[in-house]
This record gives C-alpha cells, sequence and structure tokens, in this order.
C-alpha cells in the first residue's frame, strides 16, 4: 500500500468516527509536536485519563503485556 492509499483510508475512517473524545486524544496526538510535552498544555480530558490510569497502576490493576500481547495475537499478525 502507498503512501496515498494509507492517508486516503486514514481518512474516510476518520470521518466515520463520533466518539468526540477519541477525536479529541487523536487531535492531542497528532499535534504533539506542536503542543510540546508539558502536562499543562494536555487537553483536560488526556490528563484525566493519564491520572486514572496511573491510580489503576499504583492500585496493581493491571494485566501483564505479555498477557495482553497472547489474548490480541490474532490482529497483531495482520
Amino acid at each position: 500500500m502507498d503512501l496515498a492509499t494509507i492517508k486516503i483510508d486514514l481518512a474516510q475512517k476518520l470521518f466515520k468516527i463520533e466518539d468526540i473524545a477519541f477525536l479529541e486524544y487523536l487531535e492531542a496526538l497528532l499535534d504533539k509536536d506542536k503542543q510540546g510535552d508539558s502536562w499543562d498544555e494536555m487537553p483536560d480530558n488526556i490528563r484525566r485519563s493519564l491520572e486514572i490510569s496511573l491510580q489503576q497502576s499504583e492500585r496493581g490493576e493491571t494485566i501483564p503485556h505479555e498477557d495482553v500481547m497472547k489474548k490480541y495475537e490474532k490482529w497483531r499478525k495482520k
């Protein structure tokens, strides 16, 4: 697949997304170079999500990487 085809495919998928939180996350991810890595410059919903994730990790509510890779191996091979 060439670069133009990948971009068109991604754009088509993007137009179908209705989840505003996901779109904001994606926008923040794509604008990372503009925003820098500063915590204060991150959108509020991204900071909240990271704070929740850190709390879960501190409580031991995590799944080992190896377990996740085994569970989703069938999608990784595509």
